[in-house]
């Protein structure tokens, strides 16, 4: 069990890393929590906040993790339990950012009087959430110099592994926003809630909580620009190899209509007439050779007036 604790003045902060029944059952003896959220911290994998008969909010936001190895993202949820004088929080994976801030906090006195000295734990529950959500713009900053390169990639000559590489960011896109969306709406509610609950007293500091949803909202525009880029570089990619197949189809086609009438001739003399013309005279073979390129010649000429090759 990855339990820990830290005591500052009159704010309790507990830490659980990949938490057990057995810290569930724990937690409900110490702070009579609800069956129903301690059952959701196990198996619940989506934004959610409650309130629970005005005594605490029980939170769920989502972190996203990058499997290198994969090349994907996966989400993973980060639970929080807060209180008047308590802050609760669940997760899994050992997020290095979250997993920092309690370390700051445990070691550093300054830390703990900026954040955990008032009457609530109100600016440690902000920092926590802005933690998690500044952990969002490395990643948005990496996709976006993986679309600046897919970009270089692209015009500097289609290639078939750029596709690939295009559908491998338009799914790390798609996911980033999945995990990104309920962000808006929870905090929301939270607010909503405190308003009646006062557990928090988030209406006088609200100004913390905006801002909040301004990274949010940051986050989000920036995943609205990289979906309609990725999108756009598709349509780029799949255009210029339509293009190049085009072209590549145009000059199959003209040499096979071009020595099609060379094959016509070629059959017609090698029938085996008793008079057809030119065989045995001087020179019958440079003859026909003759017809022929000046076919192809006629041909291509024609081609080019139709302006129907480059």
């Amino acid at each position: 069990m990855s339990w820990k604790e830290i005591q500052y003045k009159k704010i309790t902060w507990i830490d659980i890393n990949s938490p057990t029944p057995k810290d569930m059952q724990k937690l409900g003896r110490d702070f009579g929590f609800h069956p129903l959220s301690l059952e959701d911290v196990l198996y619940t994998q989506r934004s959610k906040v409650d309130a629970y008969d005005g005594k605490y909010y029980f939170l769920i936001l989502m972190l996203p993790v990058f499997d290198a190895r994969k090349n994907i993202i996966t989400a993973t949820d980060v639970n929080m339990f807060i209180g008047k004088d308590f802050f609760i929080t669940i997760h899994n994976n050992n997020i290095p950012p979250i997993r920092k801030m309690f370390a700051d906090a445990h070691k550093n006195s300054a830390w703990r009087k900026v954040h955990m000295s008032g009457q609530r734990p109100t600016h440690l529950v902000y920092e926590y959430i802005e933690t998690m959500l500044r952990y969002f713009f490395p990643m948005l900053e990496t996709t976006n110099t993986n679309l600046e390169k897919l970009e270089t990639d692209i015009f500097s000559g289609p290639k078939i592994n750029v596709i690939h590489t295009i559908l491998e960011q338009r799914r790390i896109i798609i996911d980033l926003r999945k995990i990104i969306k309920p962000y808006e709406s929870t905090l929301s509610h939270l607010h909503a809630y405190d308003k009646t609950h006062h557990i928090l007293g988030i209406s006088k500091t609200f100004e913390y909580f905006d801002n909040l949803l301004d990274y949010v909202a940051e986050a989000w525009d920036s995943l609205e620009e990289y979906k309609e880029s990725s999108e756009m570089l598709q349509q780029a990619n799949d255009a210029i190899i339509s293009k190049k197949t085009g072209h590549i189809i145009q000059r199959l086609t003209t040499i096979s209509v071009t020595f099609l009438p060379i094959a016509l001739i070629a059959a017609v003399f090698g029938m085996n007439a008793e008079y057809t013309p030119f065989i045995g005279y001087p020179f019958d073979f440079w003859i026909i050779i003759s017809i022929m390129l000046a076919i192809v010649i006629a041909t291509i000429i024609f081609f080019k007036i139709q302006d129907w090759i480059d």
